[in-house]
């Protein structure tokens, strides 16, 4: 397998969130959303910690818009490092975090960028993306290094090849509906949950059209969340409102 040099930054959260000491891997049971840029092209890759983990999105709970700006703070080194390799016509990128601890339906599973379109895949090769997730993660020193490095970022070479997770087909482990996009797409949000067994489907859903992650290539992570229901009601009378006014106009 190929190896990719890995450019790895840790989590500042645009002044919102605090950084975390170091990267929660999916087998602790609520692994860290990460963000993960790939061109194979130029063999780099740049992975950010986005300070949120997989039960901050798991059910599609996560209705707090947020962005992230790589080119500052603890991120800047790193997304600097990476597009001065990179050709960023070529990138690709995903948002991923996942659950590896457990056992029985619905125990583990990943939250990352999809389509919007379901690809069915079994228990099994599911599983096997979830394990690649936590050594991809250890493989590139994240859990490590940002305990380590005063300022919460570190660059280290990948022990572990991106194309273990990332291919060429833009799917993780190249399997189920888990993908990548290129700088400036707009990608759904989806969560996958383990089966009974192997052999058993996971379960796949898409969640609310209006979430969706967009890396643009100025380097900002931009999330758009589902409004709240109160928002949704407050737009529905604030419509109703302007119904009315303009019937009264029409009557007068």
């Amino acid at each position: 397998m190929t190896k990719l040099k890995g450019l790895v930054a840790a989590a500042v959260l645009a002044a919102a969130l605090p950084a975390q000491a170091a990267v929660d891997l999916g087998n602790s049971g609520d692994g860290s959303m990460l963000l993960t840029a790939v061109d194979f092209g130029s063999n780099v890759s740049a992975t950010f910690d986005l300070g949120l983990n997989y039960t901050d999105f798991a059910g599609g709970v996560n209705n707090t818009a947020q962005t992230w700006d790589l080119t500052s703070g603890d991120y800047a080194d790193a997304w600097t490092s990476f597009t001065s390799s990179a050709n960023l016509a070529n990138v690709q990128w995903f948002v991923a975090g996942t659950d590896n601890l457990g056992a029985g339906a619905g125990s583990r599973g990943v939250v990352s960028t999809s389509t919007g379109t379901i690809t069915a895949i079994s228990t099994a090769p599911l599983q096997t993306m979830l394990g690649l997730h936590d050594a991809f993660t250890v493989g590139l020193d994240l859990a490590g290094n940002h305990a380590s490095v005063a300022n919460g970022a570190s660059v280290a070479d990948a022990t572990q090849s991106s194309a273990g997770l990332l291919t060429v087909s833009g799917k993780m482990n190249n399997a189920g509906s888990v993908v990548a996009g290129g700088l400036g797409d707009s990608l759904q949000v989806m969560q996958a949950l383990i089966g009974v067994n192997g052999l058993s489907p996971a379960t796949q859903t898409v969640f609310d059209s209006a979430q969706t992650f967009t890396l643009e290539t100025n380097g900002t992570l931009i999330y758009a969340a589902v409004p709240e229901a109160d928002t949704y009601a407050m737009l529905l009378a604030g419509l109703g409102l302007m119904g009315f006014i303009a019937r009264r106009r029409t009557k007068a």
